[in-house]
């Protein structure tokens, strides 16, 4: 463990000093917020042809994606770090994007000159700024939304702070006069263990939270640490504090990016059946649901207090959505197992399990595992089940059921739970193999760069060595063939290095093609292919 060193004296430092790492946030992504606003029954503007403005952008990790996949859409990044908006303008000019402007300047120079928007995002700014800055990102969306315009907003919430903000208390009296953020963040991290192995063997819930956080922020880099806990800014809030500020300048509460997160029945029964008896204002039971969840972050939906909502989900809402669902099975070995005596256990991927013997319904969950990361409608969902339950002989289920009323009402509960993702748009990648696959040109760059690459879904993926090379030349205009002849060159030059069994018998153009299919269906899985 680092030592615990003395203190020193303080100095201030900016966002250029120590650059936020920037890159996409999935939920974030418009086709996601245009997905949630249409559930609600608001008109929002299809993304591929929306004005999309970031608060906070960074050097644009989040938004030089969606102009890369939006080429008719007019993005605009808006930052006070000249330094990151330089770094971002250099990747816009690398691809020769025209549709997105990187602008170094304060949230006060935002103004009708800047024209009107249909989406504006700001994650991970509004609890770092002081309060005439918060009151100012609001007021940029009041004034900038287009009529049926959303704004994403997230922000760090009480209850659950309460218990995280003890900790940056101590984090921030310990390195309180520290020279330079290096050695705040070095220190930072020492005392946390330190506190933390005093308390070993402890079962209490102080030593509890102490080992957690000391987990949590040993999975991230230390510009999180600093960011998160050294600013003289953060400021965490309740829902419905951050709901006054809103509704004081006509916006109303949408939703929340997790569907799953608003929906009451989703707590623990009692809980839910308590609620529900205590109100049905969104906004109460919104804040009652922190409370009892102990929230400690949100993403929340803002539109124009004059536009109608309605939240009543019914499976009529849902004609037209597309789902799919990052599925495994437990026992791999019973995929399409319908037998009725047989169970079979799913795991999700927000962590819950779902066990069935129902033949119908293990059909259509199968049909999710084997599409993945594909959407599928209804009646796409429905012809697969009828097809997988033609090749069983249960009479009796069979005419019990009616499969397109088993599919609807069962991917309304599967979404209502968060098991499932659902979308309103098609999906932005391809599932099938072309004879020239192509990746886009934001991944071909990023692959170049050897970190990790955005997907088509606003995802990070990291890739292995070999697969970053091969991508660099997935660009559209080379067969599987060629792209196999592309990586016998890079072995014969030595830059890869392709373990081989079997002796001097191999025949190396199969173990180069077999390795290129191997590689495309990676990308594939990864939702990187683009049409």
């Amino acid at each position: 463990m680092t030592e615990l060193s003395g203190i020193a004296k303080e100095s201030t430092y900016s966002y250029d000093e120590i650059p936020y790492p920037s890159h996409p946030f999935e939920a974030t992504h418009p086709d996601h917020i245009y997905s949630l606003a249409k559930l609600f029954q608001l008109q929002p503007t299809l993304p591929e042809n929306a004005r999309i403005l970031e608060l906070g952008c960074a050097s644009g990790g989040n938004i030089i994606p969606l102009a890369d996949q939006f080429p008719n859409a007019t993005v605009v990044g808006v930052d006070l770090s000249s330094k990151q908006i330089a770094d971002g303008q250099k990747i816009v000019q690398a691809l020769g994007l025209k549709n997105i402007r990187l602008i170094a300047d304060d949230f006060q120079a935002i103004n009708e000159a800047y024209g009107d928007f249909d989406y504006i995002l700001c994650h991970g700014v509004f609890s770092w700024v002081p309060p005439v800055a918060q009151q100012r990102i609001l007021e940029i969306c009041q004034e900038r939304l287009t009529p049926h315009g959303v704004a994403y907003i997230s922000y760090n919430a009480y209850p659950g702070w309460f218990m995280r903000g003890m900790i940056r208390q101590m984090m921030l009296y310990h390195v309180s006069n520290l020279p330079d953020p290096a050695s705040k963040i070095q220190q930072a991290r020492a005392l946390l263990s330190f506190i933390v192995a005093s308390t070993e063997g402890q079962t209490t819930p102080y030593a509890q939270v102490l080992k957690s956080e000391l987990e949590l922020l040993g999975k991230h880099p230390d510009s999180y640490l600093f960011h998160e806990h050294l600013e003289e800014n953060n400021r965490p809030m309740f829902f419905y504090q951050f709901m006054e500020m809103a509704k004081g300048l006509g916006l109303q509460f949408l939703g929340e990016t997790s569907l799953a997160s608003m929906i009451t029945s989703n707590l623990p029964p009692k809980a839910a059946d308590a609620l529900s008896k205590l109100t049905t204002d969104v906004y109460h039971r919104s804040q009652y649901t922190d409370f009892v969840t102990n929230r400690m972050f949100r993403q929340s939906l803002l539109c124009r207090a004059d536009v109608k909502l309605d939240r009543h989900l019914s499976p009529s809402r849902m004609e037209g959505v597309r789902y799919a669902g990052n599925i495994k099975l437990e026992d791999p070995s019973l995929m399409n197992n319908l037998s009725p005596e047989v169970e079979v256990a799913f795991k999700c991927p927000n962590g819950r399990k779902l066990q069935t013997k129902h033949s119908a319904l293990k059909a259509l969950m199968f049909a999710l595992v084997e599409a993945w990361p594909k959407s599928m409608d209804v009646p796409e969902l429905c012809k697969i089940v009828e097809k997988k339950l033609s090749e069983l002989v249960v009479v009796g289920e069979r005419e019990s059921i009616s499969i397109s009323q088993l599919v609807t009402t069962n991917m309304l509960q599967l979404v209502v739970r968060g098991d499932v993702e659902f979308r309103c748009v098609p999906d932005r990648f391809v599932t099938e193999l072309s004879s020239t696959p192509k990746v886009s040109a934001l991944v071909r760059l990023q692959a170049s760069q050897g970190g990790p690459v955005t997907t088509q879904r606003h995802s990070m993926v990291n890739l292995d060595p070999l697969t970053r090379l091969i991508t660099q030349e997935v660009d559209g205009t080379k067969t599987h063939g060629q792209l196999a002849d592309h990586l016998a060159s890079l072995a014969e030059q030595g830059k890869v290095n392709i373990n081989i069994k079997g002796g001097q018998n191999v025949d190396m153009k199969s173990i180069h093609t077999m390795t290129i299919d191997k590689v495309l269906a990676q990308l594939r899985q990864h939702s990187l292919l683009v049409g």
